[in-house]
């Protein structure tokens, strides 16, 4: 779909799945054993259209249709099926106090380890606190909103393959710039 149209269509809490072709993405889905090598999330800001997320440099909300046409890969738009509005709110308001906190590249190794050993669980002493990575940023605005989009594993073992085969939703396609 042209970003137009996906513009129209997008709503607070939209999960957006990008598939990078740099070699940092490659490198993240080698690891993950994953297509997809970010994750991000849909913010209506007024009558902007913002992606907040978590890169390299910190956490925080950038205007979608930039983030979109720099980004080297293709980036996947998915919805939440059964999201009440107060629910979509709460991501926001969750999303919004994230905001300028630190990525956690220390997280990102660990959890790379337990992917390579498979030891992801629900528990993890290691909370969306101070820092975080992409998956783990949406993951835990998600589950505050309680809308668990990795019902068996802790925030910080959500990697981005894992929205992508949450049954919470809908694949709707590809944004094209």
């Amino acid at each position: 779909m042209n970003y137009e149209e996906a513009r129209r269509i997008m709503k607070d809490g939209d999960v957006l799945q990008y598939q990078g072709t740099g070699f940092q993405s490659e490198t993240i889905k080698l690891v993950t054993g994953s297509e997809y090598s970010h994750t991000a999330v849909v913010i209506w800001w007024g009558n902007r259209l913002m992606v907040g997320e978590a890169t390299s440099r910190g956490v925080f909300p950038v205007f979608l249709s930039e983030n979109i046409k720099h980004y080297h890969g293709s980036v996947y738009l998915l919805q939440a099926k059964d999201l009440t509005d107060m629910q979509r709110a709460e991501i926001v308001d969750s999303a919004k106090m994230q905001f300028g906190k630190e990525y956690s590249t220390w997280k990102l190794v660990k959890f790379a380890h337990h992917l390579l050993w498979r030891t992801r669980s629900k528990n993890d002493k290691y909370k969306a606190e101070v820092d975080l990575f992409c998956s783990e940023f949406v993951s835990s605005i998600y589950n505050k909103a309680g809308a668990d989009p990795a019902k068996d594993l802790a925030d910080s073992y959500t990697a981005p393959e894992d929205f992508n085969i949450s049954p919470i939703f809908n694949h709707l396609g590809v944004i094209e710039v």
